[in-house]
């Protein structure tokens, strides 16, 4: 392939900011979003030119993970560690006897921060607490329920 050729398909590949630029596309996502559809989008690009990881997977499950999040209320800024959207290896099998190939797709991680507050916002619980629990503080684990025994130590230099 020459150089002309190279340079053509570089300025083909597919982009976040080309996805969002097709119309089918845009109109989605402010169907979904409404007004915040233009912040929504600008959020996004931004997220893809922060990371490189991210810019290397297909823009479409970047699009498709970022609107999980915006459709659960999750904001995508790491620094809060509500939501996350993350690069995997994706392995893809090949077909007629090709090799298998890895490539790079995006998806949707909710944070530990984004379950407490989904959890808050059904309304259902009045208190919600969180500690972390050491080493050698689960004393038992019921495999039916689920329920965990604790034996705490009350000591924090120990701990």
């Amino acid at each position: 392939m020459d150089t002309q050729n190279q340079n053509q398909s570089l300025a083909k590949k597919e982009t976040v900011k080309s996805l969002f630029e097709n119309p089918e596309i845009k109109n989605r996502v402010k169907e979904i979003l409404d007004k915040n559809a233009p912040q929504f989008i600008t959020s996004v690009i931004q997220l893809v030119n922060s990371d490189k990881n991210l810019a290397d997977c297909k823009p479409i499950t970047i699009i498709n993970a970022a609107m999980t999040a915006a459709t659960l209320g999750m904001p995508l800024n790491n620094n809060l560690g509500l939501a996350y959207v993350i690069p995997y290896n994706i392995k893809v099998k090949g077909k007629d006897g090709q090799p298998d190939t890895w490539e790079k797709e995006a998806q949707f991680q909710l944070g530990y921060k984004g379950f407490k507050q989904l959890a808050q916002n059904t309304g259902r619980f009045a208190i919600m607490h969180q500690t972390e629990v050491r080493e050698g503080e689960i004393t038992a684990q019921n495999r039916l329920t689920g329920e965990i025994s604790f034996n705490w130590i009350e000591d924090n230099e120990l701990r």
